[in-house]
């Protein structure tokens, strides 16, 4: 799931995080062995988000400029590391919600008692208690991982992302086999930028996906967890200035790059519409557009209908 969106708070991201884990009790495994995760939006040209980030001053409407963001996000991927900050939140607040999503559908899914003719361990020792029958059936554990197995091996693109990555590990792939690749020297700058840049989120994965670590009370465990992330973070950019001085060029990442962010669209804000539809932010673009951008020229007019995904 999507999220980082304009108008994503706490709150909402909780909601999303209860859906999923609704979605993974009617399949009757637990979210994170359905390789449930969320990423963050990122603004593309022909999207809403893109305008909006036009419209907000994050990202530029010369050629130049849109040229240097293009190729600044072509090869990143849609993690927190390259999140564009239009939603508006603190960055401790706004980095936190992948990992809050997990909680709350992790919650959701064991905040009833779950049955055991469904339930696939893999790798976790999660408890066990009743499955409604009339939506799974009686299946025996065993034979049903051991089908899953044998079918994935010959269709790899079937099931789900997090099973997928444990059959490499039981096929004798994955880490070890990364790990064996590398060199003495290259296996220790792998652990240390792991330690340095991966430790919070080690950890917080651990507990997002532990039912026993959520049934601690959201107040306790929740800033937490989220004053981890964002130490993570903080250690992340200090790791990233220290390579820098050394000569070495690190590859431009949004989160680092700014730190004024605009306005968040609050609910308030969003209260004064009817209408579902007039809450999008495709129509806060278009009640935006008029004040925020004129075209000069044909060119720049043809480049906003394109903008706009026409």
């Amino acid at each position: 799931v999507m999220t980082g969106m304009p108008g994503e708070t706490d709150e909402t991201a909780m909601e999303t995080g209860r859906f999923l884990g609704d979605m993974a009790r009617m399949q009757g495994t637990p979210p994170a062995e359905l390789g449930m995760g969320a990423f963050y939006a990122l603004p593309l040209p022909g999207t809403p988000l893109y305008q909006y980030g036009q419209q907000v001053g994050m990202i530029g409407r010369t050629v130049d400029e849109e040229e240097k963001y293009l190729e600044a996000i072509s090869d990143c991927p849609s993690n927190k590391t390259n999140y564009i900050n239009l939603n508006g939140a603190s960055l401790k607040t706004a980095l936190f919600w992948d990992i809050l999503i997990m909680c709350e559908a992790t919650r959701t899914y064991f905040a009833k008692p779950l049955g055991n003719d469904f339930i696939r361990h893999i790798g976790m020792n999660f408890e066990r208690g009743k499955i409604d029958n009339t939506v799974h059936g009686e299946q025996n554990e065993a034979e049903f991982n051991e089908a899953k197995y044998q079918i994935s091996k010959h269709y790899p693109a079937m099931g789900s992302v997090a099973y997928r990555e444990f059959l490499k590990t039981r096929d004798g792939n994955g880490v070890k086999q990364l790990l064996d690749s590398l060199s003495f020297l290259k296996t220790i700058r792998f652990y240390l930028a792991l330690i340095l840049t991966r430790w919070a989120t080690i950890i917080n994965t651990k507990l997002a996906t532990s039912p026993v670590a959520q049934k601690i009370p959201r107040w306790i465990l929740y800033p937490v967890m989220r004053n981890m992330n964002y130490l993570q973070f903080v250690i992340w950019g200090l790791v990233r200035k220290a390579i820098e001085m050394t000569g070495r060029r690190v590859k431009s990442r949004s989160l680092f790059n700014y730190s004024i962010f605009p306005k968040p669209i609050t609910s308030e804000f969003l209260s004064g519409f009817q209408h579902r539809i007039e809450r999008s932010l495709r129509n806060v673009v278009a009640i935006n557009r008029d004040n925020s951008f004129r075209p000069q020229s044909s060119s720049e007019f043809n480049q906003d209908l394109l903008n706009q995904g026409r």
